[in-house]
């Protein structure tokens, strides 16, 4: 649910993090989630969202092979 919300609020704020992944998902030690490393997130103007989804970015290991 943490990292739903967090998501959530990203995208309300149109920002996209473009790398969620096990790695980037920190643990309190209350246990709560938080989202992390955003060195590839990107603002997504509505002009823009076309172009954002067709830019490789990511980790490799993490990709689907296609």
């Amino acid at each position: 649910r943490d990292i739903v919300s967090a998501i959530a609020y990203c995208h309300s704020q149109k920002v996209s993090h473009r790398d969620l992944k096990a790695d980037n998902i920190l643990l309190t030690a209350d246990g709560k989630a938080k989202l992390a490393d955003f060195g590839f997130a990107k603002r997504c103007e509505e002009e823009g969202m076309a172009s954002l989804s067709k830019t490789f970015c990511g980790t490799p290991d993490h990709c689907s092979p296609e």
